[in-house]
């Protein structure tokens, strides 16, 4: 599956929010809808960054004749952006550790029916004293959800991997979370990694590049039967405390002293 061919979780999770939320304006006008959906696509490249969840400041930089219409017809709309991309977090399983808050400026530098959206972690807001034990706990919170996932990998048919990590790699390289040992693959293949409330596998620009069921994937969503292929390795993905689990030999998988697993 290409990247033209797939849809952004964070893009299709804020298309079903937005009629909720937002009027459609009738004209060529940008109204909240159209605002919404490019808040989506920075929240998205913050999710991306690693840097979501303590993002609590958002300023959607307007042409004067814009805001002036927005104001008009949608008064409350920075309110009602604020209260949005909280729901929209919560859609695509981003949990937040201050609440955002979304601000319209008049902007004379941007274009007419155009927009631009800064963000960042403001440093004066109350919240952010608490910020790193917030942090704390929504990590934790994100670590209890992949625990009750139960999910696991099959490698070459009988090699059991449980993935109880928020993040790992994958690759030949001894300090990788999941080590394989085949020439054929690379130093770091591919990152497995927590995101929207699933894991998703992600080519890091390996020779051979990731298959998953057939189809060369720069990333993908994970889905329990799903058969991947790492050059010459096969690993199957699955979900539960069944599975694969039984078939295993204690002796088949090396636990190393950093709790990395290794493939023999």
């Amino acid at each position: 599956m290409s990247n033209d061919e797939r849809f952004s979780q964070v893009e299709s999770a804020a298309r079903r929010l937005i009629e909720g939320f937002f009027d459609r304006i009738s004209g060529e006008r940008l109204g909240g809808g159209a605002i919404a959906t490019h808040l989506a696509r920075t929240f998205e490249k913050l999710v991306d960054e690693g840097k979501a969840q303590h993002t609590n400041y958002y300023e959607v930089h307007l042409n004067p004749a814009d805001m002036d219409h927005i104001l008009d017809t949608e008064p409350d709309l920075s309110v009602r952006l604020s209260k949005w991309l909280p729901e929209l977090a919560t859609e695509v399983g981003v949990l937040l550790t201050v609440p955002p808050e979304v601000s319209l400026v008049s902007d004379e530098i941007i274009r007419e029916g155009r927009l631009l959206i800064r963000s960042e972690i403001d440093p004066n807001r109350e919240d952010n004293k608490t910020r790193a034990h917030s942090r704390k706990a929504v990590e934790d919170q994100m670590r209890e959800m992949v625990r009750s996932r139960n999910a696991w990998l099959i490698i070459d048919g009988k090699h059991h991997i449980d993935l109880d990590q928020l993040t790992m790699h994958i690759g030949r390289r001894p300090d990788n979370e999941i080590v394989i040992e085949s020439s054929t693959v690379s130093r770091v293949h591919a990152q497995i990694r927590w995101r929207f409330n699933q894991f998703s596998l992600f080519d890091m620009g390996s020779r051979a590049g990731v298959i998953v069921n057939g189809e060369r994937v720069d990333e993908c969503g994970l889905q329990p039967g799903d058969v991947i292929q790492l050059a010459e390795v096969s690993l199957v993905y699955g979900e539960g405390r069944e599975g694969g689990q039984e078939n295993v030999a204690d002796d088949d998988v090396e636990i190393n002293p950093t709790q990395r697993w290794r493939r023999r």
